[in-house]
C-alpha cells in the first residue's frame, strides 16, 4: 500500500455501513449494542448509517440520534419464505447503499453477511452467538453461505467459545479479532447510601432488605428454576432476602408457579419488562446471572458498571470478565448448597460486597467502556481498508 494511501486512511472521516437484522426500538441484546456502538462512532466523528427490517410502522430513511437508520429491508413473516425474501430485500439494499460507504459491519453472521460478502467492500462480521450461524448451517446450499461467510475481511469474536467456533467453521485465525460487548459508563453509574435509599423508597422496595438482581428474559436457557431453589436456601438463612426478576418472557408463569410452591412469593418479585433497569440496578445489593449459555451478557456488563458485585456462571465471556473473588463470584447451579454459601457470605460481609463492586466497575471501566470499543473498532475499520 502507498504513503499516501495509507495516510489518507489514517486521517479519512470514516463512512460506516452497519447492518443489524434488527434496531431499536426492538431491545435485545445485539439491537442495543448496535445502537450503543453507532452513537460512539458518531461521537467519534465517524458517519455511520444502518440498515435494518422495516417495522409496521417505521419504513424508510430517518435520523435517529444522529445515526441515519434506513428501515428498508422488507420481508414476509417468519415461516417458510422469511430467510428467502430477507436474502433478497438485503441484496438490493445493500446495492443501493454500498457506495455511500467505506466498510460495511454485519451486527451477525447471517444471511446479510453473505449478501455484504458480494459488495466489493471490506465487511466486519460480528458474532456474538453462534444461533445464526447454526441456522445457516442446516439451510438448504449451506456450503455456499459457509464459502461467503469466510470471505467476509474480519470478524469479532466476544467470547473464547465464540473463538473457536468460528475457528472450526474455517475461518482463518488472522481474520479474529477479541472484542467484548461495550457498555456506557456514563450513564450506569454508582450511587451512594442515601441516594440508594431514595430509590428503594421510590420503587417501594424494604429500605433494610438485602436485595438480589436480575435483568433478562424470562427463559429456560437463563436457569431460573435453579435459581429459585437456591433462594429458597438464601432465606432460610437470611429471612430479608429479596430477589427481584426483570424481564418478560416464555416462562414467567412457570416460575411464578414454582416460587409459589417454594413459599417465594414474599421474598421474589416479578417486576415484567421495564424500559429502564438502571434505577432497579442501583437500588440492588447485588447481581445474579444464573444462565446455561450467554454470549457477552449487556445485563451482567451494566451491573459491574453500576459497582454491582455479581454472582454468575461460568458460561460463554463471563469467566473472561469475572475473575472470581476479585471483581465478583462465579458459581455452579448444580451445587446448591455452596451457592447459596456464597450468597449468604456476600450478603453477610458488606465490605467484602463493596470491594468486588468497585473492582466490577473498574474492570468494565477499563476493558468494556463503549467510548474505548469504539476506538477500537476504528483501528480495525482502518485495518481492513488498508488491506483492501
Amino acid at each position: 500500500m502507498s504513503f499516501d494511501r495509507c495516510t489518507r486512511i489514517r486521517y479519512m472521516r470514516l463512512r460506516v455501513l452497519m447492518i443489524s437484522n434488527q434496531y431499536p426500538p426492538i431491545m435485545g441484546g445485539a439491537e442495543r449494542q448496535a445502537q450503543l456502538l453507532a452513537q460512539a462512532l458518531v461521537r467519534k466523528g465517524c458517519h455511520v448509517e444502518i440498515l435494518t427490517q422495516s417495522l409496521e410502522r417505521r419504513t424508510g430513511s430517518s435520523h435517529e440520534d444522529g445515526v441515519l437508520v434506513h428501515r428498508s429491508i422488507q420481508t414476509l413473516k417468519k415461516g417458510k419464505f422469511f430467510g428467502l425474501t430477507y436474502l433478497m430485500s438485503s441484496f438490493w439494499s445493500l446495492l443501493c447503499l454500498r457506495f455511500q460507504c467505506d466498510v460495511i459491519h454485519c451486527q451477525s453472521l447471517y444471511l446479510d453477511s453473505c449478501v455484504a460478502a458480494l459488495m466489493g467492500k471490506p465487511v466486519l462480521g460480528m458474532m456474538a452467538g453462534d444461533r445464526d450461524l447454526h441456522r445457516m448451517q442446516q439451510m438448504v446450499g449451506a456450503f455456499i453461505w459457509m464459502g461467503l461467510i469466510r470471505r467476509l475481511s474480519g470478524f469479532v469474536a466476544i467470547s473464547d467459545p465464540i473463538e473457536k467456533k468460528l475457528l472450526a467453521v474455517g475461518v482463518s485465525s488472522d481474520k479474529i479479532y477479541r472484542l467484548p460487548n461495550g457498555v456506557d459508563m456514563t450513564g450506569f453509574v454508582p450511587v451512594c447510601k442515601q441516594e440508594k435509599v431514595g430509590l428503594r423508597t421510590r420503587l417501594q422496595i424494604p429500605v433494610d432488605a438485602s436485595v438480589a438482581i436480575f435483568c433478562g428474559r424470562l427463559a429456560p436457557e437463563k436457569n431460573l428454576k435453579n435459581l429459585l431453589h437456591v433462594w429458597a436456601g438464601v432465606t432460610k438463612q437470611l429471612s430479608k432476602a429479596h430477589l427481584f426478576l426483570v424481564g418478560s418472557g416464555p416462562e414467567h408463569a412457570e416460575l411464578e408457579r414454582v416460587a409459589r410452591q417454594l413459599g417465594l412469593l414474599e421474598q421474589v418479585h416479578f417486576l415484567g419488562q421495564k424500559n429502564d433497569v438502571l434505577p432497579y440496578l442501583q437500588a440492588s445489593d447485588f447481581f445474579v446471572l444464573p444462565s446455561l449459555r450467554e454470549g457477552c451478557p449487556n445485563a451482567l456488563l451494566e451491573a459491574m458498571a453500576v459497582g454491582l458485585p455479581c454472582v454468575a456462571t461460568r458460561v460463554g465471556a463471563i469467566p473472561e470478565l469475572i475473575d472470581s473473588g476479585r471483581n465478583g463470584i462465579l458459581i455452579d447451579l448444580n451445587e446448591v448448597s455452596a451457592t447459596v454459601r456464597a450468597i449468604v457470605q456476600l450478603v453477610e460481609d458488606p465490605e467484602k460486597a463493596f470491594r468486588l463492586g468497585q473492582a466490577a466497575r473498574d474492570t468494565v471501566k477499563e476493558r468494556c467502556s463503549i467510548d474505548h470499543i469504539a476506538d477500537q473498532f476504528i483501528q480495525i475499520y482502518k485495518e481492513l481498508l488498508s488491506k483492501s
